[in-house]
């Protein structure tokens, strides 16, 4: 499982980063295998973000946990680094919480492995700043869409930017994610049908 698991990892830096490979077969070496159940929480909200962990498969919801309203904010679907990357990088408390929405499998690697990793390869800090600004980028647009589009707009952008999402997502959940009730994301779904 774990070589599998690194060769949808080697093939996902290779695309995205081609730039960067020295050090990766160290780096993958590093990295721990893990595998949980549909529901499991990955990150609880106020903790700290000790671990960089990379979606190998399944799909992970983001959100801001509440008793009554918990607010999704985002979803990954493997292959994707998962991540709170600025509590990582910073060293503070994490705002948001994570959940398997499928069984999902990892690999992470702690905090102190990385840093020494970064130290022992150049490249290291390069592919590092070049992955949290990328990151970061699509943190402002996220934040971005979601203050200035309305739950239809939004929507709309789902359809066109992450029509995987509409396959792995349950419908509730991506309704948590506009803001409004199952029922209104239907009528908007039946609107642009």
């Amino acid at each position: 499982m774990k070589n599998q698991a690194t060769a949808v990892l080697r093939q996902f830096f290779a695309t995205h980063f081609p730039d960067h490979q020295a050090g990766w077969e160290t780096f993958i070496q590093c990295c721990t295998y893990k595998q949980y159940p549909r529901h499991h929480l990955l990150v609880q909200a106020d903790a700290q973000e000790q671990q960089l962990r990379f979606l190998v498969s399944g799909t992970v919801r983001v959100f801001y946990p509440h008793p009554e309203r918990p607010a999704n904010v985002h979803f990954y679907v493997a292959p994707n680094c998962i991540s709170d990357v600025n509590a990582f990088l910073h060293q503070t408390p994490t705002t948001q919480a994570q959940q398997a929405l499928t069984a999902v499998e990892l690999l992470v690697i702690d905090r102190v492995t990385h840093q020494r990793l970064v130290q022992q390869y150049p490249c290291g800090q390069a592919l590092l700043s070049k992955l949290f600004q990328h990151l970061y980028r699509q943190q402002e647009a996220r934040e971005a869409r979601y203050r200035t589009l309305d739950a239809e707009e939004l929507y709309r952008h789902v359809v066109q930017q992450r029509p995987e999402w509409l396959q792995h997502i349950p419908q509730y959940h991506l309704a948590s994610y506009l803001g409004v009730t199952p029922e209104t994301l239907s009528r908007i779904r039946r609107r642009i049908s």
